[in-house]
């Protein structure tokens, strides 16, 4: 198994930190959020650490180094990290999603119970979600009682008077098989980026996915308060006092 960690991106809206420290890096309550992770993820059979890097690239380099807990790390550099979105940061991985894989975002900040949860059903592919709340946004998964995916809902696509009933917050944390990616996530990135580009997130690849072949993702069930995305100050300051 290896993880995946897609911290190329820029953060426009922490722009007085990221203008000198990549979002990855930012710190909650003193610790790196990606050094807090790595830290969380080494304590599993982690074969290898794939990172994403594009913002502030040799500083993520220089924070992490090749290897983290004797774990191997790689990186891939995604020269339009500024002109792209995440869907391109996964793409370049793919001569790499030749294992189980832990995918996730950068900005992300988790306790290792998120973990915990999303490996308890390692068998199949699986989705982190957490129970929707208002102040909670992004990618929304609807989830039936056998905690089955039935489908992916991006930002972009949602609604504002769409239906609320069985549907949570993804995590933006993925456990997905090998044989799932080399035969349906590579052919389907493969074609998606043919013929849209990279304007989209890969979240609109899953979802088109599980449009097609619903039943093929469980979700594991985590608690809103063990994770945080980071992508403001609020966020920022909210993890601070989360996680003190």
């Amino acid at each position: 198994m290896q993880a995946v960690i897609l911290v190329a991106g820029k953060a426009e809206r922490l722009k007085h930190i990221s203008e000198d420290t990549p979002q990855c890096l930012v710190k909650i309550n003193n610790t790196q959020l990606l050094i807090h992770n790595l830290s969380i993820l080494s304590k599993y059979d982690i074969k290898r650490f794939v990172l994403v890097v594009g913002h502030h690239a040799k500083v993520v380099r220089e924070a992490v180094g090749d290897s983290f807990s004797n774990i191997p790390v790689e990186y891939i550099e995604n020269a339009l990290f500024d002109k792209t979105n995440n869907i391109c940061s996964l793409w370049l991985t793919r001569h790499l999603l030749d294992q189980d894989t832990l995918l996730m975002e950068g900005d992300v900040f988790f306790t290792q119970k998120v973990i915990d949860e999303l490996l308890k059903q390692s068998q199949v592919n699986g989705a982190a979600v957490s129970p929707w709340k208002l102040l909670l946004r992004g990618t929304l998964a609807e989830v039936n009682d056998n905690r089955d995916v039935l489908r992916i809902v991006p930002k972009k696509d949602q609604d504002p008077g769409m239906s609320m009933h069985q549907m949570f917050q993804t995590v933006n944390i993925y456990f997905l098989k090998e044989k799932f990616l080399i035969k349906e996530l590579i052919p389907a990135l493969d074609e998606h980026i043919k013929t849209r580009g990279y304007e989209d997130g890969y979240d609109v690849v899953l979802a088109h996915y599980l449009s097609q072949n619903p039943f093929t993702f469980k979700a594991a069930m985590v608690d809103s308060a063990q994770w945080v995305e980071v992508d403001d100050f609020d966020d920022l300051n909210r993890a601070n006092a989360m996680f003190s």
